[in-house]
């Protein structure tokens, strides 16, 4: 892998049935991104689905390599 390049998690949702635990789980989740050296680029929002994509929640985290994304999942 080339020096330099960044690492991402995607993460996409079926559906969200209860948008308050959703939002408890991000409140876990941020801290722990960020210790592992990630941020998010992106989530949720509007969404539009193309070639049958999911048409739901989507969240894009940006971490400093390859390796370090991995560890963080």
């Amino acid at each position: 892998m080339a020096k330099g390049c960044k690492g991402y998690l995607v993460g996409t949702y079926r559906s969200v049935r209860d948008p308050e635990k959703l939002a408890a789980y991000g409140e876990l989740a941020k801290p722990a991104l960020e210790a592992a050296g990630g941020w998010i680029l992106a989530r949720g929002g509007r969404v539009t689905a193309f070639e049958s994509g999911l048409p739901e929640r989507t969240v894009l985290v940006e971490f400093p390599s390859y390796d370090a994304a991995v560890a963080a999942y």
